[in-house]
């Protein structure tokens, strides 16, 4: 697999090899714990409803933002 653009611009000389860019795995017991606390964390919820709780979330933190004076107080 190639190195990402951003890295060649970073760090023109620095050639990865294939392997540094695996996808990671996971075991047995891992999947499952991760299972176990998504499904206690979010519940029977849907997806929708976990994505539209996220953008409204985030949409918040921007208006701040937003509103939010500037460091240098402009």
């Amino acid at each position: 697999m190639a190195c990402p653009t951003s890295f060649s611009i970073w760090a023109p000389a620095w050639k990865p090899s294939g392997s540094n860019w695996a996808s990671p795995s996971l075991d047995a017991a891992t999947v499952e714990l991760l299972i176990h606390q998504a499904q206690e964390a979010f519940g029977d919820r849907p997806v929708d409803t976990l994505a539209a709780e996220r953008d409204r979330a985030q949409i918040a933190v921007l208006k701040a933002l937003g509103e939010s004076p500037t460091a240098d107080g402009a």
